[in-house]
């Protein structure tokens, strides 16, 4: 409402752009509503807009810490969602379960560093096409022999 070319700026209109701002519509919007240009809305009702948001946020917060100190129904979620997000709480798992194929037990084959090693080069032998010559080297009584290559990439004998 213009009063003598003039914007009438009032309480009433003061707390509906506080709303709307708060509500998330956009200026556009909000100045349509009140007939009046964007660059009129943003100089005459800057506060509203700069606070809108602050309030209904607060509001919110308000409502929320409410419910999740009270004990009405969804006090529960409300506790938890804001242990998460204000207190940083987060769900850990308690327990975890492995199991083998088709939730079968864990099959465990226990394998000598050799073994391991052996299998290692017969796969990467069988993958690039490369033999090695193996040789034990005698690591003295009871012990089990390192390995030793001998001209590691210049046959192509296979691994036994």
């Amino acid at each position: 409402m213009k009063i003598s070319g003039v914007l009438a700026v009032t309480q009433e209109k003061k707390d509906k752009v506080q709303l709307l701002a708060g509500f998330g519509i956009p200026e556009k919007f909000i100045a349509s509503e009140l007939d009046i240009s964007v660059p009129t809305l943003k100089k005459k009702y800057k506060h509203e807009l700069e606070t809108g948001k602050d309030k209904a946020d607060s509001m919110v917060a308000q409502s929320l810490f409410n419910k999740a100190i009270g004990d009405g129904q969804g006090s529960v979620a409300a506790a938890i969602f804001w242990a998460k997000t204000r207190m940083r709480w987060r769900e850990t798992p308690t327990a975890l379960e492995l199991s083998g194929p088709d939730g079968g037990a864990i099959q465990v084959e226990q394998v000598s560093a050799r073994e391991l090693i052996l299998n290692k080069l017969n796969s990467l032998a069988s993958r690039t096409g490369e033999g090695y010559d193996l040789v034990e080297v005698d690591g003295g009584a009871g012990a089990e022999p390192p390995l030793g290559l001998e001209g590691v990439g210049k046959t192509k004998s296979t691994c036994s």
